[in-house]
């Protein structure tokens, strides 16, 4: 029974996720780990074995070539990403992202993955800080692929989503990922919880002729940004956006989580936030290690920081 459990759903379309099964070399390095354990947990080799589905598939999975380094960085796959458990879930607790999962960060490509501040800031979101989205107008800098923005707008109920980056793919980008999970997909008559549109922090144009507005004005409630802190030439453009949307949306919640791996370049993130006339103040969030995660799961080394940016006068 546990292994045709196992079968079902971790290894066949028809599993709990849906359609969305990892890559092939991932799944064999998954299964070989599976069926150690199992081998070591039979008392009885008699009455006891490895199930035929569990076995014919490893064989399967045996048969395939291993793509090349570069083949394996560059695969796109469907990633799952569920939620941390709660009793007030409501919408369907799991995120599917298309995304290139084994790329390391290097130039212009670091939108092509999800990294972990934002899985540390959603976290946050869906723990601690609901109220924070929760029918709420958001706004996220530096989307990437959009996981950050599925969340706000399906599991954590915001009221209006938009997702924006300097990529200009982003539209194209964000609206695939949003077709994957169906509880976000456009339905005729229904408002789109979620938008997506190039915002270039160095842009010449006024901040609020760039975003959405309602007569005339830009309303956001939360403004959320995540590992958009790394590259020192983007900081300087960064903070004056920060601040030209602190003045847009003076009650707003800006809320920034950056992964520490130059404890120098956010110091200078900092010092032009000061230039700007911004409070930086650090929020108190103590994440689970990554072997007690509940989902969303991320490593915390080097360390996160989760900060709150306020406009002053």
């Amino acid at each position: 029974m546990v292994q045709s459990q196992i079968y079902r759903y971790m290894f066949t379309t028809s599993g709990i996720f849906g359609f969305y099964l990892p890559p092939a070399n991932y799944q064999r390095r998954v299964l070989k780990q599976l069926t150690r354990r199992i081998e070591g947990a039979i008392r009885d080799p008699d009455e006891d074995d490895i199930s035929g589905p569990l076995m014919e598939k490893m064989a399967h999975l045996s048969t395939l070539e291993d793509p090349s380094p570069l083949e394996t960085a560059e695969a796109k796959s469907v990633l799952t990403y569920i939620l941390p458990s709660t009793t007030e879930t409501v919408l369907p607790n799991a995120v599917f992202i298309e995304e290139c999962p084994s790329l390391v960060a290097s130039g212009g490509n670091t939108g092509l993955r999800t990294w972990a501040a934002c899985l540390h800031l959603a976290t946050y979101l869906a723990t601690e800080a609901k109220h924070l989205v929760l029918g709420k107008s958001v706004l996220e800098l530096g989307a990437g692929r959009g996981l950050l923005s599925i969340i706000c707008a399906g599991p954590l109920s915001a009221a209006y989503v938009l997702a924006t980056d300097g990529d200009r793919h982003v539209h194209e980008t964000i609206t695939r990922n949003v077709n994957l999970n169906p509880h976000l997909a456009r339905k005729p008559g229904r408002q789109n919880p979620l938008d997506a549109r190039v915002l270039e922090w160095d842009s010449s144009a006024p901040l609020g002729s760039l975003l959405p507005s309602k007569g005339g004005n830009v309303l956001y409630d939360t403004i959320l940004g995540a590992d958009i802190t790394y590259d020192p030439d983007s900081l300087e453009p960064l903070a004056s956006t920060l601040s030209g949307l602190a003045e847009l949306c003076p009650t707003a919640n800006i809320v920034i989580a950056a992964t520490i791996r130059n404890v120098d370049t956010f110091d200078i993130f900092l010092a032009h936030c000061l230039e700007q006339g911004l409070s930086v103040y650090d929020i108190d969030f103590r994440c689970p290690p990554f072997e007690l995660q509940e989902g969303l799961f991320h490593s915390l080394d080097p360390p996160i920081r989760i900060v709150r940016i306020k406009k002053e006068g």
